[in-house]
């Protein structure tokens, strides 16, 4: 346990457990009445908890800017198609996602920028988060299928010969279990970040409590996710 927190992905990715958790939990008291002020106290740990992530963000744009750059290598040469393209503009679009955040945590605190202008920000923000999102869950649905394609092939290979082909039947098998996790994970990511910049509440006219039960339900599913392809992969 010691090992997995002195990383500081692995440690965000705790939090944002917690944090989801603890929404998921407020909207569930919330809705079904149980214990008078488990939600109220549950939401306002879980803001807390959401506004510590943002402020351990702030030197997360230089850490980033690495994979943005061997995206762009990797783009340059195999050239400007196919997943190398997707990827890049999924890390290109988590790369303008960080400052935008920035500016809206600035806006909050009134420093240097209006509060007027902080949900704007937050708007611009979450918008790129989703953009970066949609194109690594096309990606990864590229590579499930090329992966099941390769799958196949192997398969009927081993048919027609006798060559051991197990290691290489493994190897496809854990990348297909690999970009099924990752789809599943963008998937439900997708929803948190377009409730962030449009608000289901206000959107689709539900009630704050099936927000929080909805919200809080995604960002669990996909921090388990997270936390199972760092243990099996």
């Amino acid at each position: 346990m010691s090992l997995f927190l002195e990383n500081y992905w692995n440690r965000d990715l705790l939090f944002r457990l917690i944090q989801y958790l603890l929404q998921l939990i407020a909207g569930w008291s919330s809705w079904l009445g149980l214990y008078p002020g488990l939600s109220r106290r549950a939401l306002l740990i879980s803001q807390d908890f959401g506004n510590m992530r943002v402020i351990t963000r702030m030197m997360d744009d230089a850490l980033l800017l690495t994979t943005t750059q061997k995206a762009f290598a990797e783009l340059k040469q195999v050239g400007w198609r196919n997943i190398a393209l997707l990827h890049f503009i999924s890390a290109l679009s988590f790369q303008l996602y960080y400052p935008l955040e920035h500016l809206a945590w600035m806006a909050d605190h009134k420093i240097l920028l209006s509060r007027s202008h902080s949900e704007i920000y937050w708007s611009s923000s979450c918008g790129f988060w989703g953009i970066a999102i949609l194109f690594s869950l096309f990606a990864q649905m590229f590579i499930l299928w090329q992966s099941w394609k390769k799958k196949q092939l192997y398969a009927r290979a081993k048919k027609e010969d006798t060559d051991d082909h197990t290691v290489d039947m493994q190897q496809i098998d854990r990348q297909i279990f690999f970009a099924f996790l990752t789809v599943v994970q963008n998937f439900f990511d997708l929803l948190i970040a377009m409730d962030c910049t449009w608000t289901f509440e206000k959107t689709w006219n539900i009630t704050t409590d099936f927000q929080n039960i909805l919200i809080g339900l995604c960002g669990t599913v996909t921090s388990l996710i997270g936390i199972i392809k760092l243990a099996y992969f």
